[in-house]
């Protein structure tokens, strides 16, 4: 079955997965992912590029520039 949700939390190696994991990302309705700060951009443009956008933000409790991040399928 196509998967309809995915959680990402891979402590900084969120680039590899998302390119190894696109044809999977691409039929996702959300993907709930942990963000640094500095990659946000880079992965704001790959999950975008995949028909996703951003539709929750919130910061990660005790973890400066560490986020949690809801995106969902464009419609």
């Amino acid at each position: 079955p196509k998967p309809q949700y995915l959680k990402i939390d891979v402590d900084g190696h969120e680039v590899p997965v998302l390119r190894g994991a696109s044809e999977s990302l691409r039929q996702c309705r959300q993907v709930f992912i942990e963000i640094e700060a500095a990659k946000h951009g880079e992965l704001d443009s790959m999950l975008s590029k995949l028909g996703l956008v951003m539709t929750e933000k919130h910061p990660v409790q005790n973890y400066e520039g560490l986020w949690n991040c809801i995106y969902s399928r464009c419609t």
